[in-house]
């Protein structure tokens, strides 16, 4: 059997694939769901086991450039519409689990954003490191200058 290949994998293009549906808007998908996907359909890619689905998320989380990849998030709170526990460029340990999420970039940065922006005091700047550009295909992650609130 061929199994996929962790770097290739790590690219993002079988969750970016998976995230980016042209009939239904998939936000996030959680890694219970991603790995019965993955052992369910036979068109997708075959990993030899979990580990190097966890592998590939951990990198993928990791990177720098996250926003061609994917966000993590430990949950997902419905009533304020929000992820709990949103990481991206740093290191996480996932696990396969319904609470475990891999979320679209363009959303998290919104997020992100949003939260830096609660944060800021009233007539202070801060800067926010992450400014999404780009289409779905090449979004990019680059410094924005400060912003100043009123």
């Amino acid at each position: 059997m061929d199994y996929v290949k962790l770097e290739d994998l790590t690219r993002g293009t079988l969750v970016r694939g998976i995230l980016t549906n042209d009939t239904v808007t998939i936000i996030h998908i959680d890694l219970k769901q991603l790995w019965n996907y993955l052992t369910q359909y036979l068109y997708l890619p075959r990993l030899k086991d979990q580990n190097v689905l966890l592998e590939a998320v951990r990198t993928g989380v990791a990177s720098t450039v996250w926003a061609d990849h994917f966000a993590y998030a430990a949950g997902f709170d419905e009533t304020k519409g929000k992820y709990l526990g949103l990481q991206v460029a740093t290191g996480i340990n996932p696990s396969i689990s319904p609470q475990s999420l891999l979320v679209k970039p363009e959303v998290a940065g919104k997020q992100l954003e949003q939260q830096r922006e609660e944060q800021a005091e009233p007539g202070e700047s801060y800067s926010a490191p992450i400014a999404i550009q780009g289409g779905s295909d090449k979004t990019k992650v680059s410094e924005a200058p400060p912003i100043s609130t009123p």
